[in-house]
C-alpha cells in the first residue's frame, strides 16, 4: 500500500518524514489552510512595499546596503539579482536525496506562513519534489550557517520562468 502523502503546514516535520520524502519519494502536499496563511503574509508584505515601508532585502539592499532604499527601477530585478548573487557554490553536485531533503525542509518552513513568501514558491518546491525534478546544487559554498548559496541554486531554474532576466 502506498504511503499517505506528507501534509505540510499542520505542524512540524520529523526526521522520518524527511527520510520518507528524500529516500522513498513520498508524495508531498501543502494543507490548503497553510496556503491561505502563506498568501495572507505575502499579501501583507506586498502592501508594505506599496506603502513605501522599508522591507529588508525587498525594498532595501542587503547587508551593509540595508540602509539603501531601492528605487522603482531597482525593485523589479532585486529578487533575481539576489538569487544570482548567492548562487556561488562549487564542487560536485549534492546527492539527489540531499537536494530532496533541502527542498522539503524549505517548503515545510514556508508552509508555516510567516516568511512573506508567496504560496506559489512553496507549491513549486512541492511540485519539483513530486515530479522528481531536482536542481543541480553544488556541494561547497554555504555561507556561514545558512542555506543561502544552496537554495540560490534551487531558485535559479525556477526564477527564469518567473522573473525575466
Amino acid at each position: 500500500m502506498p504511503e499517505r502523502p506528507l501534509l505540510l503546514g499542520r505542524g512540524g516535520i520529523g526526521v522520518d518524514d524527511v527520510h520518507s520524502v528524500a529516500e522513498r519519494r513520498r508524495t508531498v502536499r501543502i494543507d490548503p489552510a497553510a496556503l491561505d496563511a502563506m498568501q495572507r503574509t505575502s499579501d501583507a508584505l506586498l502592501r508594505a512595499v506599496d506603502a513605501g515601508t522599508p522591507v529588508y532585502g525587498v525594498t532595501t539592499g542587503l547587508g551593509a546596503r540595508s540602509v539603501h532604499q531601492l528605487c522603482a527601477d531597482e525593485l523589479a530585478g532585486m529578487s533575481l539579482r539576489t538569487v544570482r548573487g548567492r548562487a556561488t557554490g562549487v564542487g560536485d553536485p549534492l546527492p539527489e536525496r540531499v537536494v530532496r531533503a533541502g527542498l522539503l525542509c524549505r517548503a515545510a518552513s514556508m508552509a508555516v506562513g510567516g516568511s512573506g513568501a508567496s504560496a506559489v514558491i512553496a507549491d513549486l518546491l512541492v511540485a519539483m519534489l513530486n515530479a522528481g525534478v531536482h536542481p543541480v546544487v553544488p556541494s561547497i559554498g554555504a555561507l556561514g550557517t545558512g542555506d543561502l548559496a544552496p537554495m540560490a541554486h534551487v531558485g535559479l531554474p525556477s526564477s527564469a520562468r518567473v522573473v525575466p532576466a
